[in-house]
């Protein structure tokens, strides 16, 4: 079994290349309206949002436009938004090392009202939210979750 993965073309840093992973054969570079990565095929069932820090996260929850992306998100089968980071810098943000000590005092979002709308983007939209803890084992997540809706779907 092998597929092909296509990854928007926004995604400019740190980005997940599946070198290690034989399953996937090719990782395609294009414009997806909705999410940052998905299946050859299952574009319009799969959607996978990747959150690189805490602090990206917390920079969307005050967009509209991630708003937006949540909603178009919920019309999909499998939706997924995986962190590369874990709860506990969601739970303390903004005091975990990636925000500068001098920021944190001026920070306007806090931990508990970050896991506020962590609970109400998987109630409220129907999306799984799965906190990885380091792009590793985000990529190795997304690989696992891939190939387990590629087989269900063909």
């Amino acid at each position: 079994m092998k597929f092909d993965v296509i990854r928007d073309t926004q995604e400019k840093k740190n980005f997940w290349m599946f070198g290690e992973y034989s399953e996937i054969e090719h990782v395609i570079d294009q414009h997806l309206k909705t999410g940052d990565y998905t299946i050859v095929g299952l574009e319009d069932m799969l959607c996978i949002e990747r959150k690189h820090t805490i602090a990206e996260l917390a920079k969307n929850l005050s967009e509209a436009r991630f708003e937006r992306e949540l909603i178009r998100m919920s019309a999909f089968k499998y939706a997924y938004i995986i962190l590369e980071f874990g709860l506990d810098d969601a739970y303390n943000y903004p005091y975990v090392d990636i925000v500068p000590y001098k920021v944190r005092s001026k920070a306007k979002l806090r931990g508990p009202f970050i896991f506020k709308k962590l609970g109400e983007m998987c109630v409220k939209y129907n999306i799984n939210l799965i906190p990885c803890n380091s792009p590793k084992y985000a990529e190795a997540m997304v690989v696992s979750i891939m190939k387990r809706v590629y087989e269900q779907e063909f």
